[in-house]
Parts: C-alpha cells; sequence; structure tokens
C-alpha cells in the first residue's frame, strides 16, 4: 500500500472513534440530566416507623415468620430506624453549623 491509502485510513479510524466518543458523552450528559429531574416532585422520607414495618414485612414474606416473629423483628428494625433517624439529624445540625465555630 502506498502512504495516501495508509493516511486515510488512518484519518477515517481516526474520525470514527472521535465520533464514537462524542456520541458515547451526549448519551451520557442525556441521561445523566434526565436521572436528575424531579419532575416538581419532592421525594418524602418515610418515617422511621413506616421504614421499620417494610423491612419487617418483607422479612416475615421471605422467611415466613410468626406473628410473634413479626413483632420481635419490627421493635429491632423500629429502634434502628430511630437511631438512624437521630443520625440523620446530628449530620444536618452539623453541616449546617457556620464554619469557624468550634465545640
Amino acid at each position: 500500500m502506498n502512504k495516501p491509502e495508509n493516511l486515510n485510513r488512518g484519518i477515517a479510524k481516526f474520525n470514527l472513534l472521535s465520533l464514537l466518543i462524542l456520541l458515547a458523552a451526549i448519551l451520557f450528559s442525556i441521561s445523566n440530566t434526565y436521572s436528575q429531574q424531579d419532575n416538581g416532585e419532592k421525594k418524602q422520607r418515610k418515617t422511621p416507623e413506616e421504614r421499620a414495618q417494610k423491612r419487617a414485612d418483607k422479612m416475615k414474606e421471605k422467611l415466613s415468620l410468626t406473628e410473634d416473629q413479626h413483632k420481635q423483628v419490627y421493635d429491632i428494625m423500629l429502634s434502628q430506624a430511630n437511631e438512624i433517624k437521630t443520625v440523620w439529624n446530628l449530620q444536618k445540625t452539623i453541616r449546617t453549623k457556620p464554619p469557624g465555630k468550634k465545640r
């Protein structure tokens, strides 16, 4: 082969690769933008009781728990959910403190 044919092939491969990278970047940008839309609605954070109930119900179904076991699992899940809520609230308080103030 001669040099002009090799050069043309190299340019064509480069152009194709550039086009594919550009297309991937555009698709990524579009999907990222779409996933961040909230349609004007904010997600409501579930209460600790709702989270505990959902988790306990799921465990009851998967593990075939009795009502007594379900109640015990719910109590444990509720305790954990309340602890998590406490930690979230503490973190929110720490993040909203003005900088420069120390304990």
